[in-house]
């Protein structure tokens, strides 16, 4: 997908509305989405711990 990676991000967050906030920062400032959101819902004590995370890559210029 891309060539030229200058950099690359890994955001995780519990809450989903967290999570938009900081991709929408990062693509604000030029980053681009790198693969699908991912989302991992862990069990401890009978409840449910989601955890979404996104990749994010910035493009070398």
């Amino acid at each position: 997908m891309y060539h030229q990676v200058d950099d690359y991000e890994v955001i995780s967050e519990h809450n989903v509305a967290e999570l938009k906030m900081k991709v929408k920062e990062l693509l604000a400032q030029g980053w681009k989405l790198c693969g699908d959101l991912q989302i991992i819902a862990s069990v401890k004590a009978d409840m449910a711990a989601p955890l979404f995370t996104q990749v994010m890559v910035q493009a070398k210029r």
